[in-house]
């Protein structure tokens, strides 16, 4: 059970299998896949998975919105379906993309999170 403002990691049920030994098909070309790849960092990966949320709910004072993204091969669906249900966002988007709209649909992502941040804070 979900306590107030503290979401739960997120392993639904309808993920049956792993995947993890899969290739996935991506919709970015390659010469920006490399580029990506140089680029990126890891992140603080158990600091996001061990996150807590403590206080007076005032994590939910921020619009949450969150981004489906239909062609996503990484997070199926139902995954994405899940994720929404177990810490409903104020909006729900979609783009028409692969698991990476930062790198395959860059300009749409970011027309998508200006359109966002205009409909849910101003």
């Amino acid at each position: 059970m979900m306590e107030q403002g503290k979401p739960e990691k997120i392993r639904p049920e309808e993920d049956e299998h792993d995947n993890s030994n899969q290739t996935v098909k991506s919709q970015v070309p390659p010469e920006d896949m490399v580029l990506g790849r140089m680029l990126h960092r890891p992140g603080p990966l158990k600091a996001i998975l061990e996150a807590k949320f403590q206080g007076s709910g005032q994590v939910d004072c921020v619009p949450r919105i969150y981004i489906r993204t239909l062609q996503d091969e990484v997070l199926k669906p139902k995954q994405q379906e899940a994720m929404i249900r177990r810490w409903p966002p104020a909006r729900v988007f979609a783009l028409d993309t692969d698991h990476n709209p930062n790198l395959s649909a860059p300009f749409l992502l970011a027309g998508l999170l200006a359109k966002a941040t205009y409909e849910c804070f101003i």
